[in-house]
């Protein structure tokens, strides 16, 4: 059966870029719909109660920004925010954990680094700007300026941790902007940084969750909208239907047996990069090429519990990132009954390890139990656990974290000139700007805000 219908704007996805945007539309007063495929809204944000544990099978914490506060005050949750302490995070070398340094001062202080690459990071003052423009990897980069033990492990393990990704075929320019911007602006990053602190001062943004897990804020969008949020509901194709620069478009979805036409004055894309090229390809085929283009790394998130007495480890700290070259198969583990209250009962300790990524690709194709026995098997050692965990979930993203590789720039510029160029159209999601919960709240404001603007 078809049924017709008609909207100000539909927006396709119906993760936290979807939802945002959703949210901020209506706000402004425009009759919006929001269609997602799954059963359930939220994407990567998904918690869950297990017995007297709250499980995040997605991202755990997320950087304060005006407007992620903005959002989550709207929608009433801001009473829910809990700031996770000011506790060390460690990265593992040579089997043991060392504190992170949280700062440039501190990487002077630190374990984790040797004298000789301490003195390195001192001689970046001195290393010469490079010349031209071109793309470099982020290992490049970090080698270039500051050697190469503080890119084995200092930054490979954060692009791991944020990206679940290869360094050496990342992009400097796109994962690491400001620091490039602080080479090109100032002939250094050091002296730029400290330009930088002395102009404007320093600002940390806050970690922070929610009381009952992140997946309370897109739940709560939800709530809101209400019936105007399709679940299981597909999107079969996009049509651009206006004349002469008029914009309508029709968008076609499949929800169970029925087959719903959708006339509206504006369609926004805010699905995964593969999703949207594939919705692209006859509106918009430069823009489906260029974000067809973009690999996505897949991760297994596996939460384990032990009896606190089981563990020696004082867990005083946030979790760990471990870096390259370490006989461990993980890419780091978070500790939330560390961070948060009410993660885990008191007499337990909680772990959320993470497995796979760019450089470990099959991980996620191995049955549940061999990932728990291999999180099991890097964890018992290191943290001196004994005894057989309490396994709270296993959960695998394909295809969920967007790889800014060499050139993404380039490529993002293609699409969005191309996406500009088709009156009506608009795309967001975490493939342009950031991967960040909080970066993802402001471009799905800032596309909102685009939308209002070409219908008024």
């Amino acid at each position: 059966m078809e049924t017709f219908g008609k909207r100000d704007v539909v927006v396709i996805g119906g993760g936290i870029s979807g939802l945002a945007c959703a949210w901020w539309l209506r706000r402004a007063g425009l009759d919006v719909m929001c269609v997602e495929a799954s059963q359930r809204a939220g994407g990567a944000l998904y918690s869950h109660r297990i017995g007297g544990f709250l499980v995040e099978a997605g991202a755990s914490t997320v950087l304060q920004t005006p407007e992620l506060a903005e959002l989550v005050n709207d929608v009433g949750l801001g009473p829910e925010v809990v700031q996770a302490p000011a506790l060390p995070r460690y990265v593992v070398r040579d089997g043991s954990l060392h504190a992170a340094p949280s700062g440039v001062g501190s990487l002077l202080g630190t374990r984790l680094l040797s004298g000789r690459a301490k003195w390195r990071l001192v001689r970046e003052l001195f290393v010469p700007q490079r010349a031209g423009v071109d793309d470099e990897s982020v290992d490049e980069f970090v080698r270039r300026r500051f050697g190469a033990e503080v890119a084995r492990v200092i930054a490979a393990p954060f692009i791991a941790g944020t990206f679940a990704g290869d360094p050496a075929a990342l992009s400097a320019r796109a994962v690491l902007p400001r620091l490039v911007a602080l080479e090109e602006r100032h002939g250094g990053v050091i002296q730029g940084m400290l330009r930088a602190g002395r102009s404007r001062g320093a600002v940390r943004a806050s970690l922070i969750s929610l009381r009952d897990g992140m997946e309370s804020l897109p739940r709560r969008i939800a709530e809101r909208i209400g019936d105007d949020l399709w679940l299981g509901a597909e999107t079969e194709a996009i049509h651009r239907t206006g004349r002469a620069g008029r914009s309508a478009w029709t968008v076609s979805v499949r929800r169970g047996a029925e087959r719903v036409r959708i006339s509206t004055r504006a369609v926004v894309l805010a699905t995964a990069c593969h999703t949207a090229a594939a919705l692209l390809g006859e509106v918009a085929p430069t823009a489906s090429q260029a974000l067809g283009e973009i690999p996505s790394a897949s991760l297994a998130v596996v939460s384990l519990a032990w009896p606190r007495a089981s563990v020696t480890h004082s867990l005083r700290g946030l979790g760990f990132l471990v870096a390259p070259g370490e006989r461990l198969r993980i890419l780091g583990c978070l500790w939330p009954s560390s961070a948060f209250p009410n993660r885990a009962p008191a007499s337990h300790a909680a772990f959320t390890a993470f497995v796979g990524g760019a450089l470990d690709a099959q991980a996620v194709c191995l049955e549940d139990e061999a990932l728990v026995d291999l999180v099991r098997h890097d964890l018992a050692p290191l943290l001196g656990i004994t005894g057989d965990p309490r396994v709270l979930s296993v959960d695998c993203h394909r295809r969920a974290l967007p790889q800014y590789g060499i050139g993404h720039g380039a490529r993002i510029a293609r699409a969005r000139q191309a996406i500009e160029s088709v009156s009506g159209l608009f795309v967001c999601g975490n493939y342009f700007s950031g991967v960040s919960v909080g970066e993802t709240a402001r471009m799905a404001q800032a596309t909102a805000a685009a939308v209002v603007g070409s219908l008024h």
